[in-house]
C-alpha cells in the first residue's frame, strides 16, 4: 500500500486534536502529500448501545472503559485508545473479559458500536 497513491485524505477524530497522535499523523500525510482532514467525532453514553449490535458484551464494557478512561462518561476514540493500550501494558487486568486477544477484539468492536450509534 501506498499512501500517496492510494489516499486523497487522512481523516482524523477531533478527540486528537492538539495531541502527540495528531502530530505524528499529520506528519505522516505531510510527507505522503495527502490532505488531513478531521471528521466531527463520534462520542457514545454506554447506555446509548445496542446490545444485539455486536453482542451483549458491548454495554457493560462500554459502561467500564467510561469508568476506566473517560472522564466525562462517554466514549470517544481517545478513550477507546487508552482502553486498547491498557489490554497491552495490562494484560492480566482484564481476564474477566477473556484473553488478550478477546478483549483487543472487544475494543475493536466497540469502536463499530461508538461509529454507529455515536
Amino acid at each position: 500500500m501506498d499512501l500517496a497513491s492510494d489516499a486523497e485524505a487522512l481523516v482524523l477524530d477531533p478527540s486528537f486534536r492538539g495531541t502527540e497522535t495528531a502530530r505524528l499523523l499529520t506528519d505522516v500525510a505531510r510527507r505522503s502529500r495527502i490532505a488531513v482532514e478531521w471528521h466531527g467525532g463520534f462520542l457514545l453514553a454506554p447506555e446509548e448501545g445496542n446490545a444485539e449490535f455486536r453482542g451483549p458484551v458491548m454495554v457493560p464494557l462500554a459502561a467500564r472503559v467510561c469508568r476506566s478512561y473517560a472522564g466525562s462518561g462517554t466514549l470517544d476514540a481517545e478513550v477507546l485508545g487508552h482502553a486498547a493500550a491498557s489490554v497491552v501494558r495490562e494484560p492480566g487486568a482484564r481476564r474477566e473479559w477473556g484473553t488478550q486477544d478477546e478483549v483487543l477484539q472487544y475494543v475493536k468492536q466497540l469502536r463499530h458500536v461508538l461509529v454507529r450509534y455515536g
